[in-house]
């Protein structure tokens, strides 16, 4: 479990300049910025429709 979490923070970490870097340069200056904004909502939504079984508690 933990190695799938740390490969899906590796592929972010790698991925996410070049996103920002093609909504940047195909769209306006602004973009990549909304594009991060839009994937930090997306995460916190999926974050809070989680179960309660996979708090940990």
């Amino acid at each position: 479990m933990r190695g799938g979490i740390n490969a899906l923070g590796n592929l972010g970490g790698f991925l996410g300049p070049y996103i920002v870097g093609w909504l940047t340069a195909s769209f306006s200056p602004g973009a990549g910025i909304y594009g991060l904004i839009l994937f930090l909502a997306t995460g916190f939504l999926l974050t809070l429709s989680l179960p309660e079984a996979t708090t940990g508690k």
